[in-house]
């Protein structure tokens, strides 16, 4: 009999706790997110005003005269607009640097904080060539490794030429060429590699096939002249 009245008050304990707890769906008010694999390439697509339409002209690339290869982001429908990411690697292989003559090793121009082209005279610095933006290119160059590949360059308008005083409608497209260096005091030193562009094309006109085909053409400017090296290279 004891043993029937326990199992009763146990039951009944059940139904009161049951009874007691809240069975009300709790109504969510945040967005579950996954967790995904880091991205492989160093560069996400741009976001266009949410317009998932236009980020279509954008197309992945793999630049290759950067410290490690890596891929950006470029879009197609035009290729002159402005890229924040080929930017910063153009910066990253400028900045703080110095153009000095290989053998006398004279400095000739300075990029500034703007990566205007600088030269300095009694302290007073003239720009040379003055930044425009960085774009994307595929680069000439027979018979070395950076030929047909694409690289992160710049586009200057030349403000002013040595022993002329006047400003000129010329451009010119700036590259960091990591396959061409000389080796001085022991270190090895890489060059710039500079090419011509119409004015018309500094404008959606760009086009980063145009180095390669020959219609912007190679300045020829000596290669030694244009070595690249660390402001305190002394």
């Amino acid at each position: 009999m004891m043993k029937k009245i326990y199992i009763l008050i146990f039951l009944l304990n059940l139904l009161l706790i049951s009874c007691y707890v809240n069975t009300t769906p709790v109504k969510s008010d945040y967005t579950v997110v996954e967790d995904t694999p880091p991205e492989t390439s160093s560069s996400t697509p741009p976001s266009i005003d949410n317009n998932p339409e236009m980020n279509e002209n954008y197309k992945e690339y793999t630049i290759h005269n950067v410290s490690s290869t890596t891929k950006v982001y470029v879009n197609t429908d035009n290729f002159f607009e402005k890229n924040d990411e080929l930017e910063k690697y153009y910066r990253n292989q400028v900045e703080n640097k110095k153009v000095i003559h290989k053998d006398t090793k004279e400095e000739k121009y300075r990029f500034d904080k703007n990566l205007n082209v600088i030269k300095y005279n009694n302290d007073i610095s003239t720009i040379y060539k003055r930044y425009i933006q960085s774009v994307l290119v595929i680069m000439s160059d027979k018979d070395f490794p950076l030929d047909g590949e694409y690289v992160v360059g710049a586009i200057y308008k030349i403000e002013k030429e040595d022993n002329i005083t006047d400003s000129t409608d010329k451009y010119e497209i700036l590259v960091y060429n990591n396959y061409r260096h000389y080796t001085i005091n022991g270190k090895q030193y890489y060059i710039i590699s500079i090419f011509n562009i119409p004015a018309s094309d500094v404008s959606k006109n760009y086009n980063p096939e145009n180095v390669y085909n020959g219609k912007y053409t190679f300045t020829q400017n000596p290669y030694w002249e244009w070595t690249i090296v660390p402001v305190d290279f002394k």
